[in-house]
């Protein structure tokens, strides 16, 4: 029994390939989990299909669902809806930024002017920024040199360089518009650039406009929310239209003692400037166009609209002479001294400046000019020096260093000096202009004129 069962074994072990002396050799767990895994994947693709299903399965339920679709369809309108408004809102912010864009790099045209010899004279440029108007048509600005009519709108005033014509003025403006007007050095000549203004024309009148004024590049810069039909830089005649001081004695002659501060370069020192109650830091104090020293000494108000009669205002009073028979203006905080054949004209501060007004003898019944030479018979006189000016229809004539004014009149010299005393500087040059310009002859005191009367006389001016 032992013995079959050994073939048997040994029989085996031929069959298998093994002897007794080979070990046995086990196979990797690795390669026996093979099975184990094969088995896993088929339950994972199990609960895929199962998870798909179900989902279908959802899906046909929402499709024969009536609220559901609504749900869902409600929900897919709002998605819809707020993409179309951040789409929009995008639109909206580039165009905005555009816009920003274009505001900043605005569009410009310019003008200029050109004289006989083809040099350029006067300039000017508009900046237009995005969207300043929503008219088709363009701005156009046409420079020229002024026709003769344009002097006649006001012949006392100048026009620096010349007219800026706008030829469609009626565009109506959504934005403002900057408009900046240039004039060149050459063409400033004795006129002092403190004095230029800008201003527009309308209804046949120059209207004055607070533009920014740059001394130094010669330009006037203003914004414009409507537009008018022509521009211009305009600047009194002061020179050519004084009643009968029209002299500036300060230029012709350089050593005539000058004047104390002038804030505002406006003819009027700052102390008189606290007399007259202007504002001395504008040239002029009531923006009627002319500056305030040429209206004091043209007997006009500085701080009165208009042309107004300086004898209105309660700044000066009218001294009559009944002996030597005229009447003179002087500041009705001076005070007033007769001594003799004098009259004493002083200040209210003490500065050792007077006014003085003394009558001498002309039994000659020389002229002016042939009086004040003759008293320099035995000395050398240049008579290229002297100059003249007119005071009541008479022409007088001023001593060489132009404090003293001389007017002959029949038998007698009436003469008019400023004492400095040791001064050298004066606070009130344009008032002694002024106190000579209202110089009147043996004539009762005139009335003065009322504000509607002086209004009339401009109107007929």
């Amino acid at each position: 029994m032992n013995e079959k069962i050994n073939e048997i074994l040994l029989s085996d072990k031929k069959i298998i390939g093994m002897s007794n002396e080979e070990d046995i050799h086990v196979m990797p767990v690795k390669f026996l989990e093979k099975k184990e895994r094969k088995e896993k994947n088929i339950f994972v693709l199990c609960g895929i299909i199962f998870f798909v299903l179900i989902i279908l399965i959802g899906g046909w339920g929402i499709l024969f669902n009536k609220s559901m679709r609504e749900y869902f369809f409600k929900l897919a309108q709002k998605d819809q809806k707020d993409q179309i408004i951040l789409d929009n809102n995008k639109k909206d912010q580039n165009e905005t930024n555009q816009n920003d864009k274009n505001l900043k790099i605005a569009q410009t045209i310019k003008a200029e002017i050109k004289d006989k010899d083809n040099q350029v004279i006067s300039r000017a440029q508009i900046t237009l920024p995005f969207g300043f108007t929503d008219s088709n048509e363009k701005i156009k600005i046409i420079g020229q040199l002024p026709p003769k009519s344009y002097f006649r709108i006001d012949p006392r005033q100048d026009i620096i360089g010349g007219i800026y014509i706008f030829t469609n003025s009626d565009i109506k403006l959504k934005r403002p518009i900057t408009l900046i007007l240039g004039y060149d050095d050459k063409i400033i000549g004795d006129y002092k650039e403190k004095n230029f203004r800008m201003a527009f024309l309308e209804n046949e009148k120059w209207n004055f406009l607070e533009a920014q004024q740059d001394v130094e590049n010669n330009t006037f810069i203003v914004t414009l929310l409507d537009l008018k039909d022509v521009y211009a830089i305009l600047v009194p005649k002061t020179k050519e239209i004084l009643t009968n001081l029209d002299v500036d004695l300060d230029i012709i002659n350089p050593d005539i003692l000058p004047s104390t501060i002038d804030s505002d370069f406006d003819g009027l020192t700052d102390v008189e400037e606290g007399i007259f109650g202007t504002d001395p830091q504008r040239a002029d104090s009531d923006i009627g166009g002319y500056p305030d020293g040429w209206e004091v000494i043209n007997l006009y108000s500085p701080i009165n609209e208009g042309l107004y009669p300086l004898s209105n205002t309660g700044k000066i009073k009218i001294y009559s002479d009944q002996i030597y028979k005229y009447s003179i203006f002087y500041l009705s905080e001076f005070l007033v001294n007769n001594v003799d054949n004098k009259v004493i004209f002083s200040p209210p501060i003490e500065t050792g400046e007077s006014i003085i007004i003394i009558i001498q003898e002309n039994p000659e019944k020389l002229k002016s000019k042939e009086w004040y030479i003759k008293q320099f018979e035995k000395q050398i006189l240049d008579e290229s020096k002297l100059k003249t000016s007119m005071a009541d229809g008479v022409e007088g004539v001023w001593s060489i260093d132009a404090q003293t004014f001389y007017l002959a009149k029949d038998n007698l010299i009436y003469v008019f000096s400023y004492n400095s005393s040791l001064l050298t500087h004066l606070n009130f040059k344009t008032t002694f202009k002024m106190m000579i310009n209202s110089f009147k002859f043996n004539r009762e005191v005139e009335k003065t004129e009322t504000k509607a009367e002086s209004v009339k006389k401009m109107e007929n001016y």
